[in-house]
């Protein structure tokens, strides 16, 4: 709509993405927008050639973009990386406000946007340990070079853990069952692969007429939980406000219900007019507020949706960086 053609149609892995950040983004010239992924087959914004054409208009000679991933840097196409527009930086997008200080543009940048979504390159390559479609080791890490693989919290947890992360983080209704059933299959073999794990689900969720796979909710739950997902979104997002630039806009794209709340929460958290009791006698500016909302949840349409089926559950939402006198 008003972020203009293609906004919800081209880019990132869910179908939103470039045009979405620029439109968006509202960038001004010689400014800055950073983005939290960036990689080779997931942005097809810069993968398909008759939409590059259409991109890159709309990224104007003196601005800059800035890419912060977990990804590696060969999964880029060489002609982005010699781009001078762009920046690229390896680690957790958590390390945003230390790297806009790096780059000196910390309190400066005119937008940032969080596309939330895992990348289409972690479910496609079955190594890396993301999907029930294939069979590798269960490794779910955004980042392979640190923390602990998914398969080695899974054989060593407890049941009452796994069930609590099953159903906090995947809100399956099964989940005191799955956990069960891992604990008591890994006392005769350690479960390390992900078809093993996908079976052993689909052997305890009884038939239902839903077409998502019955191990959908559990390879969710255990991704965020082994990436710490959610805890590194709420502490991004606080980061984010002084980051931005007077007027600075934030671009949110979500997936799930469960970044959706923290979404909801940020809001709220962040506007003392959502925050305090309706009927408590407080002065009009003493109710500041951070953000103000330009627009949020808005769904992809049915041609986008056909255009790129991933993008069916992915939300976009817009925030604004309101100055201290609330303008």
């Amino acid at each position: 709509k008003k972020y203009g053609p293609t906004a919800l149609k081209y880019g990132a892995i869910g179908g939103l993405g470039i045009p979405l950040a620029i439109g968006g983004a509202k960038l001004a010239k010689k400014g800055f927008d950073v983005a939290k992924k960036f990689v080779k087959g997931g942005t097809d914004a810069f993968k398909k050639p008759e939409v590059k054409a259409e991109v890159k208009p709309e990224v104007k000679k003196d601005d800059s973009l800035s890419w912060k991933d977990m990804k590696d840097k060969g999964l880029l196409d060489k002609s982005i990386l010699e781009d001078r527009r762009f920046t690229l930086k390896h680690g957790c997008f958590s390390s945003i406000d230390n790297f806009s200080q790096e780059w000196g543009i910390y309190g400066s940048v005119n937008g940032i946007l969080f596309d939330l979504g895992v990348s289409s390159y972690h479910f496609d390559y079955a190594e890396r340990g993301f999907s029930f479609n294939g069979n590798a080791k269960i490794d779910m890490r955004f980042d392979q070079t640190r923390g602990q693989a998914a398969s080695d919290w899974l054989n060593s947890a407890s049941e009452s853990d796994i069930a609590d992360v099953i159903w906090k983080y995947g809100e399956e209704k099964y989940s005191r069952r799955i956990a069960k059933k891992i604990v008591s299959q890994r006392n005769s073999a350690q479960i390390t692969t992900t078809l093993e794990l996908a079976n052993l689900v689909n052997n305890v969720i009884p038939y239902t007429k839903n077409r998502k796979h019955k191990a959908t909710k559990t390879f969710q739950a255990i991704r965020i939980y082994t990436n710490n997902e959610l805890d590194i979104l709420k502490k991004t997002l606080f980061k984010s406000y002084s980051i931005l630039a007077p007027k600075g806009r934030l671009v949110l794209i979500t997936y799930h219900s469960l970044e959706d709340k923290v979404i909801k929460d940020f809001i709220k958290h962040t506007d003392k007019r959502y925050s305090i009791p309706k009927n408590l006698p407080i002065k009009e500016e003493f109710l500041t507020k951070m953000f103000k909302v330009v627009d949020r949840f808005v769904k992809p349409n049915t041609e986008e949706v056909e255009f790129n089926p991933r993008s069916r559950s992915a939300k976009l939402s817009i925030l604004e960086k309101v100055n201290e006198n609330n303008d």
